[in-house]
């Protein structure tokens, strides 16, 4: 062609669309061309069953998906029945935590099998489900799927609501809250709790002395209100103790008729020593601390466990050569087991005394007629105060020959106080006036236990909080001491030994001040000033062990030591009392069912190990089992369902991309519309997935919208069972 020539365009021939097709279809059916599809389709997949009605594989996938968690479930629930205990190692709690991971994962497991089961059916079925619940299984591990669009907008607005879509938005919210709680509830119930748990008796009996087998003593202290009394006077105890326990009158301090066994050395040892109560043979030790605010003002305070819960504690774990739990693998103890009349239990307290006294008043001056008082700040109990008080709630105080007594000043104290103690050293009355220590007398919450005997006397522990040394604001804790009870007090005789042959007989507040404070302090012959600072702490000091060794024996006053009959702590027991009648009740004798009060406290020993151990104990326990069994109560559930149809039963779209898969292969629809990279419409979630077949034996997903489509024609067919699709 020259370079002259002219460019003519490219002719364009006309096609017959007819002959065209003609063509294609010879050349589809080409040998050489089907000889090349077989090459590239070699690895096509086979056409598979949807769904089957088969008891067989109904039952094979129930056991491969559900057996394994209920079977380790109840296994643990028989472990935790039977209270199963020891002392694992490290390598055990590793393994055990190791065990807990592979639990939670079969219960999801299960739950995605539970939730996907309905999921197909609905799919398979005429009714279809939420498009936004599509994927809901293979999102039972992600929490954020609880927040998505396509789970909250099906749920709250799907239309019209069926008993079907309704049971699939329960088991929704509940399937993904089991999964949400199972990795916990799986930790918590798998690992065992090291705690002081309850020992079976029938462990105990092998390791205690032979007097004691079944010999447990019980303390029912009646009315309630008694075993932690707010108010202690002379009045509202009756004289009724029976079984010779004669000793009911507060104003005898029930018991403490010989205070000499107190053990005084504490006065100069600062409370470091052990005190040792009349009649009992264990250790009942004290806690106390002390701080001097300034020179001239003091505080105290001091707590002592319960005589009567104690004393429980040590019956029961007996007093002979060989006592309890000598010979018990594991650490033991006993400790108090407390209820009220309709079971419940009650806590063990102890009383707490803390005393705080003020500086040293200044007699009166210029017929002024009042003392003023001034208390500097302490840690933990009243802060700086300055008060005034008359002359005359104290002119009894003055005209005392003791060195101390007790004022009630309740009415004109800018504290509210269980009583008063006033401190005027008779020597200075003319120089100076008194000192008034404020008494706030508590009870607080504690641990008490009893560990085994090892040598000549159980030993005794127990924890408290330091904070509850300390005075609250609360006010309605403080325990009233009546003033004729305190005053009651000075007289108890004390025998106090002269020489080898002889003893005499003093009061304890005389005791206090001849026999301890004079001569072992060194106090003759010092300065009016210095003996009255001396005397003040001393006072306070000594005062405030006094009164709460005396307040731990006062809820045993009123009550009843009862020996079970047989050998379960806390099982039916003989509680009867024969009670002594009154002259104006015609005398004789009465027997008292204890038990048959309005209320009462029951005080009994619980023996304990320290240990690993499986039990019920504790609500977080007691939640992780809720879960744990609500999954088995949807497992048995879910096999009634599956029975109901039929043994209906479907492996298809096990992953997430085969579900993918069948949604490309489906028909496009016209209801989806600019959704290519996202969904906000919350209409789009709500629309109705099913899946069908075509003509052409292909299963394909379809979208509706099932409250707009009444009357819809459906050209697909539903798919049917045991029948194989391309």
């Amino acid at each position: 062609m020259s370079a002259s020539a002219p460019i003519r365009p490219p002719v364009m021939h006309h096609v017959d669309p007819v002959r065209f097709q003609k063509e294609w279809r010879h050349f589809t059916n080409d040998t050489d061309y089907q000889s090349e599809e077989r090459l590239i389709d070699g690895s096509k997949e086979k056409p598979k069953v949807l769904f089957r009605t088969s008891i067989n594989h109904a039952l094979l996938q129930f056991s491969l998906f559900h057996v394994p968690p209920i079977a380790a479930t109840l296994g643990l629930l028989s472990v935790y029945v039977l209270h199963i205990s020891w002392d694992p190692g490290n390598d055990v709690l590793g393994t055990l935590l190791f065990a807990a991971k592979v639990h939670e994962t079969a219960i999801i497991a299960s739950l995605f099998h539970i939730l996907y089961y309905h999921i197909r059916r609905g799919l398979l079925g005429p009714d279809g489900v939420p498009f936004g619940f599509l994927t809901a299984a293979f999102q039972l591990s992600s929490p954020f799927y609880l927040f998505n669009s396509s789970f909250i907008a099906p749920l709250l607005r799907y239309r019209p609501a069926t008993v079907s879509s309704v049971v699939l938005a329960v088991l929704m919210v509940m399937t993904f809250l089991l999964a949400a709680l199972a990795g916990a509830s799986s930790g918590v119930v798998i690992l065992p709790r090291f705690d002081w748990w309850t020992i079976e008796l029938s462990k105990v009996n092998g390791t205690m002395s032979s007097d004691r087998l079944g010999d447990f003593t019980q303390l029912i202290v009646s009315p309630v209100d008694r075993l932690y009394p707010q108010s202690i006077d002379l009045r509202g105890y009756p004289q009724d103790c029976g079984n010779g326990l004669n000793q009911c009158d507060l104003a005898s301090t029930a018991g403490y008729t010989e205070p000499s066994t107190f053990a005084w050395n504490w006065v100069v040892k600062d409370a470091q020593g052990i005190f040792m109560p009349p009649n009992i043979t264990f250790d009942h030790r004290i806690m106390q601390w002390r701080d001097f605010v300034t020179n001239t003002s003091f505080a105290t305070a001091a707590t002592i466990p319960m005589y009567g819960i104690a004393a429980e504690l040590s019956r029961a774990g007996g007093s002979q050569d060989r006592g309890w739990g000598a010979n018990y693998p594991f650490p033991s103890r006993i400790s108090p087991n407390i209820k009220d009349h309709a079971g419940q239990p009650l806590p063990t307290k102890q009383p707490r005394v803390a005393i705080q006294c003020t500086t040293q008043a200044l007699l009166p001056q210029n017929n002024e007629g009042f003392y003023s008082f001034r208390m500097d700040p302490s840690p933990g109990l009243y802060p700086q105060l300055e008060f005034q008080v008359n002359q005359s709630p104290l002119a009894s105080a003055n005209a005392s020959t003791r060195s101390f007594g007790f004022v009630d000043l309740n009415g004109v104290l800018p504290a509210r106080v269980s009583n008063v103690l006033w401190i005027w050293d008779t020597t200075i009355r003319r120089q100076m006036g008194p000192a008034l220590c404020f008494i706030d007398a508590r009870w607080v919450e504690s641990s008490l236990w009893l560990l085994p005997q090892t040598g000549d006397v159980p030993q005794f522990s127990y924890k408290i909080d330091k904070g509850s040394l300390s005075a609250t604001n609360d006010v309605q804790d403080i325990i009233d001491l009546d003033l004729a009870w305190l005053e009651s007090l000075a007289d108890i005789p004390v025998i106090v030994p002269r020489n080898a042959t002889s003893f005499s007989t003093v009061g304890m507040f005389d005791y206090m001040y001849q026999e301890i404070w004079d001569p072992l302090l060194g106090l003759t012959g010092a300065t009016p000033e210095n003996r009255q600072r001396s005397i003040t702490a001393r006072a306070s000091f000594t005062m405030t062990i006094t009164l709460t060794n005396l307040l731990s024996v006062v809820p045993r006053t009123s009550g009843h030591a009862v020996q079970a009959t047989g050998k379960s702590l806390l099982g039916p027991f003989n509680a009867t009392l024969l009670r002594q009648k009154t002259p104006s009740e015609g005398g004789g004798s009465q027997v008292k069912d204890l038990l048959a009060q309005p209320s009462f406290a029951r005080i009994e020993p619980l023996f304990e190990h320290n240990i690993y151990e499986f039990n019920f104990e504790g609500r977080t326990t007691k939640l992780a089992w809720a879960v744990l069994l609500t999954h088995v109560l949807l497992v048995l559930i879910h096999f009634v369902v599956i029975c109901v149809h039929g043994n209906w039963q479907s492996s298809a779209w096990s992953q997430l991309g085969e579900l993918l898969a069948a949604a490309i292969n489906s028909r496009p629809t016209e209801l989806l519309r600019n959704t290519g990279v996202s969904v906000d419409d919350w209409k789009t979630w709500r629309l109705t997935a099913y899946a069908r077949v075509s003509d052409d034996e292909r299963v394909g997903f379809e979208l509706r919208d099932k409250a707009a489509s009444a009357g819809y024609n459906d050209n697909r067919r539903l798919p049917e069972a045991n029948r194989a699709y391309g």
